[in-house]
């Protein structure tokens, strides 16, 4: 007796059954494949007292790291021409990741133990990234970041290889897969962040890791919001808070209670304007450049301190591990950049611009402090060079990290003996 044959709509039903597990399958594997070749993720380094920096060159940018003996560490790779930039040691200070054009002239993500100089090549495709940078409170084994990438915010996983888009919050997760391309439903908040900017610059983690930061480019300058990213019973998210909005914002995120500090050169509304600012049409702006905090229990209070003209403009502000100083970059502003004059610490409190106090003069670039808050690392221009210096935090002597060259944005390694 011959069987009777399946009916065609079946044998279809089967083939993409069929079809779609082989398709799984083949995933499955690859990520597996992708786990047992990170054979490096779980490195450990010896980094106490490291400072990683940016070298510039007459012919590209190239990361490095400079020992406590201050010899330099060079990661193989490097080419002429080659743009290295946006360093960011990872929390347990066993990898320093950075961003490189250095392989196909797109920007990559970079992981070095830089005890070796060999750097690993972490993303693929071709899309640009920038910015990485780590929760406030992160497991040793979890490096996933957050990155810059097509002008949107994404969380990076460096071992699996795999983003997703954090904000705008969609209605439902979106992965990229190997390319870079996107696929998901995209929500309301797409809408609501294109009426507010055109791209994201920069992202931080902040409150108790569960708000994130962001600077994002309009046609006028950037401007500061904050996401809360804890959805509510319904899995909806609330509205970005739009904290700061001026020519350029600079940005920090404090250790110890997720505040974040801010300066805004050339200050302007993020949004419409206050009626007690409008008068006879015309709006007055309360001053012209400020050093503000933003906190989840207060989160507009009146900022730091204030200037209401280009005579002082505030920049690259760096919280103390303790929380509860800050210390920013001054000088006038001229010529679309703050003439630097030296570093000012200011207490981390709403008013406090009367309690300011002097650190260091001279033309300062990028100050950063170490974990135990002990000493202070930041770039001097010095003539043709850039020089970098460590400082104690009681402001004695500085100590002349390199003695020629030309460096920028040195920070210290997290780890602590």
């Amino acid at each position: 007796m011959t069987p009777e044959k399946q009916p065609k709509v079946v044998q279809k039903l089967l083939l993409r059954t069929l079809l779609l597990v082989i398709v799984l399958g083949g995933i499955l594997i690859a990520i597996q494949r992708s786990r047992e070749k990170d054979v490096s993720r779980n490195e450990k380094a010896d980094t106490v007292g490291w400072i990683s920096a940016i070298e510039y060159k007459a012919d590209g940018t190239e990361a490095v790291a400079i020992k406590p003996d201050m010899t330099i560490q060079r990661a193989t790779g490097w080419q002429s021409g080659s743009q290295d930039r946006d360093l960011a040691w990872a929390p347990n200070g066993n990898f320093l990741f950075f961003i490189s054009d250095r392989t196909d002239k797109t920007f990559h993500v970079y992981r070095w133990n830089p005890q070796k100089t060999d750097a690993e090549i972490r993303t693929i495709g071709s899309r640009g990234r920038s910015s990485p940078s780590f929760k406030l409170h992160q497991e040793a084994d979890d490096l996933s970041m957050l990155l810059m990438s097509g002008g949107l915010v994404m969380e990076f996983d460096p071992s699996e290889r795999l983003q997703t888009q954090i904000l705008p919050p969609t209605g439902r997760e979106v992965t990229v897969g190997g390319e870079g391309d996107e696929s998901g439903a995209q929500s309301q908040f797409t809408a609501i962040y294109g009426q507010i900017g055109n791209s994201f610059r920069v992202a931080r983690w902040c409150g108790n890791d569960d708000h994130i930061a962001a600077i994002m480019r309009r046609d006028d300058g950037e401007v500061l919001v904050i996401q809360n990213m804890t959805p509510n019973a319904d899995g909806a998210f609330q509205i970005p808070q739009l904290i700061a909005a001026g020519e350029r914002i600079e940005l920090d995120v404090s250790q110890k209670n997720g505040d974040v500090v801010y300066t805004v050169v050339d200050f302007d509304f993020p949004g419409p304007p206050p009626p007690q600012f409008v008068k006879n049409g015309k709006v007055i702006k309360p001053f012209k450049n400020y050093l503000g905090v933003w906190s989840k229990d207060q989160p507009l209070p009146p900022p730091i301190v204030a200037s209401p003209d280009d005579k002082n403009a505030f920049g690259s502000p760096a919280i103390h591990p303790s929380g509860d100083t800050v210390i920013i970059v001054v000088g006038p502003y001229k010529d679309g950049a703050i003439a630097r004059q030296g570093l000012y610490t200011f207490p981390v409190q709403p008013n406090s611009g009367a309690a300011g106090k002097p650190f260091a003069k001279g033309e300062i670039y990028e100050p950063s402090w170490d974990p135990t808050g002990k000493q202070l690392v930041f770039a001097r221009g010095e003539g043709e060079n850039r020089t970098i210096y460590t400082v104690s935090s009681d402001g004695g002597s500085a100590r002349n990290v390199t003695s020629k060259g030309r460096f920028g944005f040195p920070r210290f390694s997290p780890q602590t003996k």
